[in-house]
């Protein structure tokens, strides 16, 4: 799918998709003959989860290994859905408090 598909079915605006391209976190599956990029229909969970987590402030390098880890192959499919969850729960909590209870410790005496 174009670009503009993608990212209209991602939720990933264009531009995200153009700078993630370049960090080397979601690369296009391919290039058309006009040189459009094409996004694989089966990377759309990859390009949800890691916009999620470079919203959520992880450093790029980090994202790219955790994505990495999320969709090994190797690992079973049950296995990977389970990470993707707990990710997913993670980055929600952190959305609701960026600070991750950090705040709410007591002060050092």
């Amino acid at each position: 799918m174009r670009i503009g598909e993608f990212a209209q079915a991602s939720g990933v605006p264009v531009e995200r998709l153009r700078r993630y391209e370049r960090l080397g976190l979601l690369e296009p599956a391919s290039r058309d003959s006009y040189g459009y990029r094409r996004y694989a229909v089966e990377r759309l969970p990859s390009a949800t989860h890691l916009h999620r987590l470079v919203e959520a402030g992880l450093p790029p390098a980090a994202v790219k290994t955790l994505v990495d880890a999320l969709e090994d192959p190797r690992i079973p499919l049950a296995v990977r859905e389970a990470r993707r969850a707990t990710v997913a729960a993670y980055v929600e909590a952190l959305r609701l408090d960026p600070t991750g209870g950090l705040l709410d410790l007591p002060p050092a005496p």
